[in-house]
């Protein structure tokens, strides 16, 4: 029953016992009139004199958890304007879950915390998820909804992909070595090449023209520190992730309703980069969403690191396709290997991995939309080579 029901049923029970006390009289009645009356100024008053708004804040056992790990949340819970409250009613939808009403008992404290357990989270970025707040009276008959404001950001990260670690023996590059990125050799000291820049790197060495056409710093480094490169692709098309995927045998939605496939295709990612880097080798990754390629740093905690993969989604329009990244990424960093990961890949992209392999290219292709509980197949691109399909490459 709402509210407006329930002060109804309580002003008729009141005028009632109201008439019965002038009708008939009797000390009964007027302590059940009492009653009534501090019921019904109790409720007002918990109405009109309580709390304004709640901040909550939410705080993780976890700070990077991956996909279905156990998570323990504390609400930090702050009461602003009016009276504190006696008991409030709390239910969170966190994780995007159905967590069941909570009554807690505020003791009329305006700073109060409470605890419960996630499990089961999906991989995502968590904590922007609304609470529904309300207070109540000293006997809980009225409720009444409060302003809540919520803070607590948590990027839930895919799980590696053990079938796509074994594939790359254990360090996340296939072939990659020192010679293969000969390419992208640019004019400065003899024997130099280009990363990003760094705090504390000398200001002569920073490679002023690249940096421009980049949009950010990048500088020199000596042959000495140069090691094992790769730039990873992963592919955010929708229709990369559903047109084959009843003749392949997968299930598109999970039990959660999230794309089984990509989400296979985000675990294989997650796995050669995590890989990669705990080799020491230096990695590039971009997907579909992001304007251009960026150096990928394990421990980063912001957009250039595992949390770009706690983000990705899937696009039903507006993405890079994965046949222009990988074009983009052959003409900017010439022969630097390149893993593309997709769900099934279209004719047009087996048709660019083709002609480019057969221009020299290291193009490993990784594709998840297999038969549910087999690995992911991996193809090099060279074995696509000479199959007589149409490529769309710029000359």
């Amino acid at each position: 029953m709402n509210m407006t029901g329930i002060w109804t049923a309580f002003c008729t029970v009141w005028l009632l016992a109201l008439g019965l006390l002038l009708w008939h009289g009797g000390p009964s009645v007027l302590f059940v009139l009492s009653v009534l009356t501090f019921m019904m100024l109790q409720g007002a008053a918990a109405k009109w004199a309580g709390p304004r708004q709640l901040s909550v804040r939410r705080n993780y056992s976890a700070a990077r958890p991956l996909s279905g790990e156990r998570v323990d949340v504390v609400l930090s819970i702050a009461v602003t304007g009016g009276l504190p409250p006696l008991w409030l009613k709390l239910r969170d939808g966190f994780g995007g879950m159905d967590h069941p009403e909570q009554l807690l008992f505020a003791g009329f404290r305006r700073n109060l915390t409470c605890a419960y357990t996630v499990d089961g989270l999906a991989r995502g970025i968590h904590g922007r998820e609304s609470i529904t707040a309300a207070n109540t009276d000293l006997f809980g008959w009225f409720s009444y909804s409060i302003p809540c404001t919520c803070s607590g950001i948590l990027p839930v990260l895919p799980r590696s992909s053990e079938e796509t670690g074994a594939e790359h023996g254990g360090n996340g590059i296939s072939g990659s070595t020192d010679d293969t990125y000969d390419g992208i050799t640019l004019p400065g000291p003899p024997g130099s090449r280009i990363r990003s820049y760094e705090p504390g790197d000398p200001l002569k060495s920073i490679y002023w023209k690249g940096s421009a056409r980049r949009g950010d710093l990048v500088v020199y480094m000596p042959e000495e520190e140069n090691t094992s490169f790769r730039l990873v692709l992963l592919d955010t098309e929708r229709n990369a992730y559903s047109d084959d995927l009843p003749k392949a045998g997968g299930s598109l939605k999970d039990s959660s309703g999230t794309n089984a496939v990509f989400e296979r295709a985000v675990s294989a990612a997650a796995s050669v980069l995590e890989a990669g880097a705990e080799g020491g080798h230096t990695l590039f990754f971009r997907h579909g969403g992001m304007e251009s390629v960026r150096r990928w740093n394990a421990h980063s905690d912001g957009e250039d690191g595992p949390v770009l993969l706690a983000a990705v989604s899937l696009w039903d329009g507006g993405a890079v396709s994965c046949p222009e990244m990988l074009y983009e990424a052959v003409r900017e960093y010439k022969a630097l290997p390149v893993t593309v990961i997709t769900g099934s890949p279209s004719d047009r992209l087996s048709a660019v991995i083709s002609e480019l392999a057969e221009l020299g290219h290291d193009i490993e292709l990784i594709s998840c939309a297999s038969r549910a509980g087999q690995p992911a197949a991996f193809m090099n691109g060279s074995s696509l080579a000479g199959k007589g399909a149409d490529s769309d490459v710029p000359a």
